[in-house]
């Protein structure tokens, strides 16, 4: 089962444009991977999960967030 997550690198605002890192984790074996995104645009996402799932060693079986994105 992926997790994934993303965390906004805003300081104390989120008013304002800035970066956020998208996060994967398998919770079975525990291999994360990141990947910095420019927003939390559906655009940018589908692309982090794209890239993401190229650098993971096996298929993804199931996916989940939170989809607070």
């Amino acid at each position: 089962m992926i997790e994934a997550d993303t965390v906004a690198h805003c300081g104390p605002t989120l008013i304002g444009e800035f970066a956020r890192t998208l996060t994967m984790t398998d919770l079975v074996i525990g291999w994360t991977e990141n990947h910095s995104i420019r927003n939390n645009a559906v655009t940018w996402i589908l692309e982090g999960i794209e890239e993401l799932q190229q650098r993971f060693p096996f298929p993804m079986a199931v996916f989940d967030s939170d989809c607070g994105w």
